[in-house]
């Protein structure tokens, strides 16, 4: 999840191009490879502050980022999230920034999947997936969050309307979808890093809209 270096976390970045040495062990191939890997996750947080400063300040005017504590109030660590953020000319072209705060909150949350982390690999189902948006079905003493159906496949990760055409999509591209977050549990002096994933981020070309998506 970084730059192979030079040396073990070193300070020099260097290319790696393994060279194929063979593929008639029992269980994949084996390849030489002249560099260290390196693993670095950013979080959550981090990673949208950073590469989405518009999207970010809207989780901050819908009162869900803590910016002293550098988390977003929703957000836990012990669990995994699928983010989609929709890309600044779909941001721009919905008006979402003039929505009230409370209908802004809704709409924002209902970007974020918990519980999945979903790649475009095809490997989790065609389903329901539950989103942090809270449903209107949801009463004082229980809450319900909306669910978004998904179609996950190989390099594609189709998001239906409700009469299941084709909302908006995520063709898989190396700068913009499957950007992995994570949680560093140590205090970056350790010989190895004490991290983990919990979340994937897509970038989208429309702000989802409950009222044309399909959900339940």
């Amino acid at each position: 999840t970084s730059s192979t270096t030079e040396g073990y976390r070193g300070g020099t970045i260097k290319p790696e191009f393994p060279v194929l040495l063979s593929d008639k062990v029992d269980n994949g191939k084996t390849y030489d490879v002249q560099n260290w890997f390196n693993y670095a996750s950013p979080t959550i947080y981090s990673k949208i502050s950073t590469d989405f400063p518009k999207f970010h300040a809207l989780l901050k005017k819908a009162g869900l980022s803590n910016d002293k504590e550098y988390r977003y109030t929703f957000i836990s660590d012990n669990d995994n999230y699928t983010v989609f953020i929709p890309s600044d000319k779909a941001l721009d072209e919905s008006g979402i920034n003039s929505l009230p705060v409370s209908q802004l909150k809704n709409v924002l949350l209902f970007h974020f999947v918990q519980g999945d982390m979903i790649f475009t690999d095809g490997k989790k189902p065609l389903q329901y997936y539950e989103t942090a948006r809270i449903d209107e079905k949801s009463t004082s003493f229980t809450t319900y969050y909306t669910n978004i159906y998904l179609k996950p496949g190989v390099d594609i990760l189709n998001i239906p309307k409700k009469d299941n055409t084709t909302y908006t999509e995520v063709v898989e591209n190396g700068s913009t979808t499957n950007l992995i977050t994570g949680v560093n549990r140590g205090t970056g002096q350790e010989v190895y890093p004490v991290m983990y994933n919990n979340g994937v981020i897509h970038v989208i070309d429309k702000v989802l809209d409950v009222n044309q998506v399909n959900t339940k």
